[in-house]
């Protein structure tokens, strides 16, 4: 799908992006597996709603997770390939490999996109002036269930001023943006060592 026309289905979804009230559990991700073949949002609202008819499902609770498997599941994907797009970057053969999704120059990292944490309990300016103290917290807490490990990470981390953070998560030209300023200035002597794993964090900023 061309850019332009992904950006156009998620602005249908974040119209409808409510906050995700069900934690994350093995049961409705099995039900919402279908999120990885769906290409548009009227295509995932067909489908969570063949699903609930099916398993006899609420509809409401069903779709409130499936959409954000889906907004999540596109646009981490997006800013993957904003990464491997670049020259200096090259994809992970295996998408089979759950460590590594790509390595800028012979340095294997795994992509983590998320939200800046309200539960981190500091300003975004802190923040940015503190990466360090911001990674060691997306250490220790984003790795939760089948998703547990401690190998080179870089973080993408999305903040509006209003809190609205998937506005900006769901912003490709944003996201697009910050991916090709970091690596146009990229410097691994820079990157920050956590334990034995090398990471960085970008700022998407609205």
């Amino acid at each position: 799908m061309e850019e332009l026309d992904l950006q156009k289905e998620l602005n249908k979804a974040l119209k409808d992006f409510k906050s995700w009230w069900d934690i994350q559990n093995n049961r409705y991700d099995s039900f919402t597996k279908y999120i990885y073949t769906t290409k548009t949002y009227d295509e995932l609202i067909h489908n969570t709603e063949l699903m609930c008819q099916v398993y006899k499902l609420d509809f409401n609770s069903l779709f409130r997770y499936a959409l954000n498997r889906w907004f999540n599941n596109i646009v981490s994907h997006y800013a993957e390939d904003c990464f491997t797009d670049h020259h200096i970057v090259k994809d992970e053969e295996d998408i089979y490999n759950k460590e590594i999704d790509f390595y800028i120059y012979d340095t294997p990292f795994d992509l983590k996109m998320s939200v800046f944490p309200k539960s981190f309990g500091k300003s975004i300016e802190y923040a940015i002036e503190h990466k360090e103290e911001l990674i060691e917290w997306m250490y220790k807490h984003c790795s939760k269930w089948k998703r547990l490990h401690n190998w080179n990470k870089i973080f993408l981390v999305c903040y509006s001023p209003d809190w609205n953070h998937n506005m900006v998560k769901g912003n490709l030209k944003l996201v697009k943006d910050t991916v090709d300023r970091y690596l146009a200035d990229y410097d691994e002597s820079k990157l920050i060592k956590i334990n034995d794993s090398l990471s960085d964090i970008l700022f998407v900023l609205w």
